[in-house]
């Protein structure tokens, strides 16, 4: 069985609302078991009338790292604060500087 965050948070609120309480230990994890069984089923019941859940990724966009023709990296808070040129990866800065020393447009630094 596939614990969710939805039966964890049900377990922890039977067990926050039982706390206290003088029960013996096998009722006490029946109680929360219950609880977490019974948000189980209920989402069963919700996924048949309305579909399996999706979950998806949402990325938060900002503050984030942004990087500089240079490879220099800095954390910006907002989009309108990064200057023209950077970009969210360094990659994209290492690929173009190695396609201009490739095609001649830029020699490759001494070491």
């Amino acid at each position: 069985m596939k614990i969710t965050p939805g039966m964890v948070e049900a377990g922890i609120t039977k067990l926050a609302g039982i706390r206290g309480r003088k029960l013996d230990d096998t009722s006490l994890v029946t109680a929360v078991y219950s609880a977490m069984e019974q948000h189980r089923l209920a989402e069963i019941a919700r996924e048949k009338v309305n579909g399996p859940k999706i979950e998806t990724y949402s990325h938060q966009s900002w503050p984030a790292w942004r990087y500089s023709p240079e490879g220099e990296g800095k954390i910006f808070q907002r989009e309108e604060d990064v200057p023209e040129g950077w970009t969210d990866s360094v990659q994209v800065h290492v690929l173009e500087r190695d396609a201009k020393i490739l095609s001649g447009k830029l020699k490759k630094k001494a070491a």
